[in-house]
């Protein structure tokens, strides 16, 4: 009787298996349809970045309204002072925005090199900051500074598809500016770009 009972859970198990695949890639399908077809965005859909990036005095003001030191901020992987931090890189984030869960592999692998690289990190959830809203259009989105304070990046983790991925657009601004010691690199500031974005409340000031 135990052997029957045996055989029959294997061929169910045999069964359960193949069907188990054909209902993961069948949600995975939609998954990835359903993103693209209502969630593929621009980053800057207003055009709120673009007119900041008009103004000569873009980038001080959006300077100002970042953590300064690590000491008072306590930037999450750098235990040392400010003197030798290579740079900061901040994560945007609204916290209401399926796109953020997505970028997250991207996020944590960018994190791993950071610190490879004595650059620190930082969390900032800019629902709540709408004077940092007019230069963040959309998150996920990533703001770099090198060691000096100064602009390396601002836009999205990458773009189309690749929202999915664990490298892109930011890692292929970032990455030889940061290894090569390349400060006469100018700044990227990414604003046209498409993919996995939650646009941003704009502030009071700049709503139409």
């Amino acid at each position: 009787m135990g052997s029957k009972n045996s055989k029959s859970e294997r061929r169910i198990i045999r069964w359960l298996l193949p069907l188990a695949a054909v209902v993961w890639f069948c949600i995975a399908f939609w998954a990835i349809n359903w993103v693209g077809e209502s969630k593929f965005k621009d980053f800057d859909p207003e055009l709120r970045l673009s007119s900041e990036m008009m103004s000569l005095s873009m980038e001080a003001e959006l300077l100002s309204l970042l953590p300064v030191s690590v000491g008072q901020y306590g930037l999450e992987n750098i235990d040392s002072d400010a003197e030798n931090v290579n740079g900061t890189i901040f994560h945007i984030t609204q916290g209401s925005c399926f796109c953020e869960t997505l970028s997250e592999s991207h996020k944590n692998t960018l994190n791993e090199w950071a610190s490879s690289e004595q650059i620190s990190y930082q969390n900032i959830d800019v629902s709540s900051m709408s004077t940092l809203r007019r230069f963040v259009p959309s998150t996920p989105a990533v703001i770099v500074l090198n060691k000096n304070r100064e602009l390396v990046y601002l836009g999205p983790y990458s773009t189309g598809m690749g929202c999915f991925q664990s490298s892109g657009m930011v890692d292929e601004r970032i990455k030889p500016y940061f290894q090569n010691s390349a400060a006469s690199l100018r700044a990227t500031i990414q604003s046209e770009a498409k993919g996995c974005y939650c646009a941003t409340k704009a502030p009071l000031g700049l709503q139409t």
